[in-house]
C-alpha cells in the first residue's frame, strides 16, 4: 500500500482530491489493487483499471470500472480526462498513459515497467516470460 499511497498523495506535486478521476494500468496487480482501494477511500468520482477480462470480477469488488488491457481499447474512453494516472505497465513508453492525463492539471505517476520486463532483460538477464512459462 505504500507505493499506492505515495503515488496518490505525494508524487507529482498534487495529492488526490475528492471527485478526481483515477486510472491505474495493471489494476489486478498488488499496487493496482491498493491504488483502487485508496482512491475510493479518498472520494475519487471514478476509478478505472486496465486488466484482462478474467480480472473483471475482482476489479468490480474493489470498486473499479474495468477497461480493456490494450491501449486501443481504453484510450478512446479516457483520453485527456483523467486527473491521476498510475501506470504500472509502461506500455509504449507511457505514451498512452500521457494521453489519458488531463492537460495542465492532471498527473502521471509511473510505478512499474511490467511490459518491459516481459520482453526485456527481466530477472537475472532472462526475459520474465521465459522464467514463468
Amino acid at each position: 500500500f505504500m507505493v499506492a499511497y505515495q503515488a496518490l498523495y505525494r508524487a507529482g506535486g498534487r495529492p488526490i482530491r475528492a471527485g478526481d478521476r483515477v486510472l491505474v494500468t495493471g489494476g489486478n496487480g498488488a499496487v493496482g489493487q491498493a491504488v483502487i482501494q485508496l482512491a475510493n477511500l479518498a472520494g475519487a468520482s471514478l476509478v478505472f483499471a486496465t486488466a484482462e477480462k478474467k480480472h473483471r470480477h475482482l476489479l468490480r469488488i474493489l470498486g473499479a470500472t474495468q477497461l480493456g488491457i490494450e491501449p486501443e481499447e481504453w484510450i478512446p474512453e479516457v483520453a485527456g480526462d483523467i486527473d491521476i494516472v498510475v501506470d504500472s505497465v509502461c506500455d509504449n513508453e507511457y505514451q498512452t498513459a500521457r494521453e489519458a492525463v488531463k492537460p495542465k492539471s492532471g498527473k502521471l505517476v509511473c510505478t512499474g515497467t511490467t511490459s518491459k520486463l516481459l520482453d526485456g532483460p527481466g530477472c537475472l538477464g532472462m526475459p520474465m516470460s521465459s522464467i514463468f512459462s
